[in-house]
C-alpha cells in the first residue's frame, strides 16, 4: 500500500483505513492478545530436512530495502533462513531488475524471479527468492501471471507460481480495493474470480498440494483486524471482499493456516506507518497469508507472524521492549509458514 499522500490510481492508502485514534489511548491489550505464535520462534531453519520453511513478505519498496544502511532484509534472511521467500510490492521496474539481481545480497539467496508492473512504473510488482539448498528443490516450472484461459492479464506484476516436485506455490499480490472502494468491482467480480480459476487449475494440473500465499489484502474475520466495527466500509474488509475470500477457500478447498493452528488468536500482519501508535498497542491487520489445500493442513507444522521488533532484536543481538526504537522496513510484517514436504 502506497504510503504517500498523493494516492495512487486503483490503490488504497493508509488513510482510507479506519485508524481514527480516539480521545485517549486505549489501554494496550493484555499479553493473552498477544500470541506465542508471534514470537519465541528461532531466526533459522530447523535441521529436519522434511520440513520447509516459507516466507511471505510485503517489503513495499525492494529498491529501498537494498539501499537501507542497516542491511535489514540480508541480514534478516541470513538469520531466518526461508527456503523461499515471496515479496510483494517491490515497486521495481523493468530497468531495476539487473541492479536488483546485482545487489549486495545474502549469498545463499542468488538470483531471484521478479515480476514488476508494465502497466506503471514503480508500482506493485512481486518477486520470489529460492535459498540455494532450499529443501523444496528446484522447480519444475516458473510462470507470471494467469494462465491463458483464465483471461485476465497481470500487467501489475501481482502473480508468480512455481511448481515443485512435492508442492506448488502460488505467491500473489491482490489488488487493493482503492481509495472510495472505486476498485471494488475489479477486485471481487474480476480478479477473485481469476484466482479462483487459477488455483483450480493449477490444483487439476498435479496432484500435489496447492499453497497459495502473499499480501492477499483482506481481513477475513473480525479477529483478524483490530477495529471491525469502523472498517466495515474500508477496502480489504468489505462484507464482499471477505465473502469472496471465503469463497475461494471453499471453492478451492484451502484453508487459511494460521487460523487452522490458532483458531482464537489475535495476531496482525499489517500496521500502517501513519500511526506509529498502532503498532505499539498491537492494532492492526491480518492481510497477509499462507493458505493451502485442505487434505495438506495436517502437514503444516507451523504458522506465524514474525514481528519487527522480534526481527530487530535478534540483528542487534539484544533483547528489547521498547518498539518505539523499531525503524520498520514495511508496514508489513512477514509471515511464516513450516510444510512438511516429505
Amino acid at each position: 500500500m502506497p504510503r504517500k499522500k498523493r494516492k495512487l490510481e486503483g490503490e488504497a492508502s493508509a488513510s482510507v483505513r479506519a485508524d481514527v485514534e480516539p480521545e485517549s489511548a486505549p489501554t494496550p491489550p493484555p499479553e493473552s492478545l498477544i500470541p506465542q505464535s508471534v514470537s519465541g520462534r528461532p531466526l533459522q531453519r530447523g535441521t529436519d530436512a522434511s520440513i520447509a520453511k516459507l516466507v511471505s513478505y510485503n517489503v513495499t519498496s525492494l529498491r529501498a530495502a537494498l539501499r537501507r544502511e542497516d542491511d535489514f532484509l540480508s541480514a534478516y534472511l541470513e538469520r531466518e533462513q526461508p527456503d523461499l521467500i515471496a515479496m510483494q510490492e517491490i515497486k521495481t521496474s523493468t530497468e531495476h531488475h539487473e541492479a536488483v539481481q546485482q545487489a549486495r545480497w545474502c549469498a545463499d539467496y542468488p538470483q531471484p524471479i521478479l515480476h514488476s508492473c508494465t502497466a506503471r512504473k514503480g508500482y506493485a510488482g512481486t518477486a520470489v527468492w529460492l535459498r540455494r539448498d532450499s529443501r523444496l528443490g528446484k522447480p519444475l516450472r516458473v510462470q507470471r501471471g494467469f494462465d491463458a484461459e483464465v483471461g485476465v492479464v497481470d500487467d501489475e506484476g501481482r502473480v508468480i507460481t512455481l511448481e515443485f516436485a512435492a508442492c506448488t506455490v502460488c505467491a500473489m499480490y491482490v489488488p487493493n480495493s482503492g481509495v472510495g472502494l472505486k476498485r471494488l468491482d475489479y477486485r471481487v467480480n474480476v480478479w477473485d474470480r481469476a484466482v479462483r480459476r487459477q488455483l483450480q487449475l493449477l490444483q487439476q494440473r498435479r496432484p500435489v498440494p496447492v499453497i497459495w500465499c502473499g499480501d492477499l489484502n483482506c481481513a477475513h474475520q473480525e479477529i483478524d483486524i483490530w477495529n471491525p466495527e469502523g472498517n466495515r466500509r474500508s477496502a480489504g474488509f468489505t462484507d464482499e471482499e471477505r465473502a469472496s475470500f471465503s469463497e475461494t477457500l471453499a471453492h478451492c478447498h484451502l484453508v487459511d493456516t494460521f487460523r487452522y493452528l490458532h483458531p482464537d488468536v489475535r495476531a496482525y500482519s499489517y500496521v500502517g506507518h501513519r500511526h506509529p501508535q498502532n503498532y505499539l498497542q498491537n492494532r492492526g491487520w491480518r492481510l497477509d497469508y499462507f493458505c493451502c489445500s485442505a487434505s495438506a493442513a495436517p502437514r503444516v507444522t507451523d504458522s506465524f507472524i514474525r514481528h519487527d521488533l522480534e526481527i530487530l532484536a535478534a540483528l542487534r543481538g539484544e533483547r528489547t521492549e521498547d518498539r518505539s526504537q523499531v525503524h520498520r522496513l514495511s508496514d508489513h510484517c512477514p509471515v511464516v509458514m513450516q510444510f512438511l514436504i516429505k
